[in-house]
């Protein structure tokens, strides 16, 4: 969201929240946002400039706002603050912000200029690009946030955690694709409400109408149901709808290295007492021992894109749009600041907990078939597709 103001300033905001009332009302969301100064004179346009205005120049022109912009200066609305979609790096100074725009671009996109500015590979490049690759001799650590669960592989997460960790997809391609479909999941806890959590809630069943699980899903042979953890928002018995990921750092030793969590079985190899520190840049202030996202993707293939080709032509398949930033976490205490759920999460205890699932909630089902019912008395039901979050 751009928000220009008569003084000049331009807000700048990436949320998790979609535009409809009870996103803003009933559920918690989070939200990045930072003002922008107008330069005192416009700088010339730079065609292959690759920073945070260019990229959101970038994802704009993609999603078709840039032929918008020229007919309604066409039609007379001469009193735009922009003109064209350049005249954002030109008009205003981004110089202060630090962050890493991560968009997920919808289609087929071919070969690495392309690639890399998508999806899980944009991510592993904001990820390089703040300084917070997993160092060597570390291993990573990924708290998953979200409102969907998707449909998992190992090979999938694999692919994603290889980004995660700011490592060329190049390498993940490279390697044979009958090993990639064999590896365990790596250290990933993966998010989402228990049907306990939602049903204790402030709003209980009512407010999970956003929270999307499916029971062929779950009930999946291969479905990585040893990876869940309950979402518990940190203010109270409100349900999340923010999408958020916490990468962070440990050492690899005896008791770490080469664990992951393989049957529904075992026990949860990490703990997060044994996040440390780690020191990117060599020098104090850029101690580095993570990084977070925050945005619109939820943690699934869908959001994040899938790869396949080679390593000397990838191809990344999206099939949503979606935007969020990445930053680097330096302390403890900023990773506590920024996380918005009760840490460390309670994992799923396994054939005691399930995950909400609204497709099977009484009365989620009985306002849909009200609501279905007053729209065909209107003559209605024929235009307006009934979904779920109504």
């Amino acid at each position: 969201m751009l928000i220009f103001y008569k003084t000049g300033r331009l807000r700048v905001v990436v949320s998790t929240a979609n535009l409809l009332p009870i996103d803003w009302r009933d559920i918690e969301n989070s939200v990045w946002v930072q003002d922008i100064p107008l330069r005192p004179s416009p700088i010339p346009h730079a065609s292959k400039a690759n920073d945070f205005p260019a990229a959101w120049t970038r994802i704009l022109h993609s999603l078709n706002v840039a032929p918008a912009l020229i007919t309604m200066v066409k039609n007379g609305h001469t009193d735009l603050p922009i003109s064209r979609l350049e005249d954002l790096r030109r008009k205003w100074d981004f110089s202060k912000v630090k962050i890493h725009l991560v968009p997920s671009l919808a289609g087929k996109h071919e070969g690495w200029p392309k690639v890399i500015q998508s999806g899980h590979v944009a991510l592993m490049k904001a990820v390089r690009d703040s300084g917070a690759r997993t160092p060597k001799g570390k291993e990573l650590v990924l708290e998953c946030q979200g409102s969907s669960i998707g449909t998992y592989s190992t090979q999938w997460v694999n692919e994603f955690y290889c980004s995660a960790r700011g490592d060329s997809a190049e390498e993940w391609l490279d390697q044979p694709r009958s090993r990639r479909t064999k590896l365990p999941y790596p250290p990933i806890k993966i998010l989402f409400p228990s049907d306990k959590t939602v049903k204790d809630s402030a709003l209980g069943e009512q407010g999970g109408g956003t929270m999307f699980c499916r029971r062929s899903q779950w009930e999946g042979a291969k479905f990585p149901r040893n990876l869940f953890h309950d979402s518990r928002s940190k203010r109270g018995g409100v349900l999340m709808h923010s999408k958020m990921i916490i990468a962070t750092f440990r050492d690899t030793g005896p008791s770490n290295k080469g664990k992951a969590p393989q049957s529904d079985s075992e026990t949860e190899p990490e703990s997060d007492d044994e996040v440390v520190e780690v020191d990117a840049q060599g020098r104090e202030e850029d101690k580095v021992i993570g990084w977070a996202y925050v945005g619109s993707h939820n943690f699934t293939p869908s959001a994040w894109g899938t790869l396949s080709g080679s390593g000397f032509n990838p191809i990344l398949n999206n099939t949503n749009f979606e935007l969020g930033i990445v930053f680097p976490l330096r302390s403890a205490e900023e990773l506590e600041r920024v996380a918005c759920w009760e840490r460390p999460p309670r994992k799923y205890v396994l054939g005691k907990d399930e995950p909400w699932m609204q497709s099977e909630s009484a009365f989620l089902q009985r306002n849909e078939v009200v609501l279905r019912l007053g729209l065909q008395s209107f003559g209605y039901l024929e235009s307006i597709m009934v979904v779920s979050e109504l």
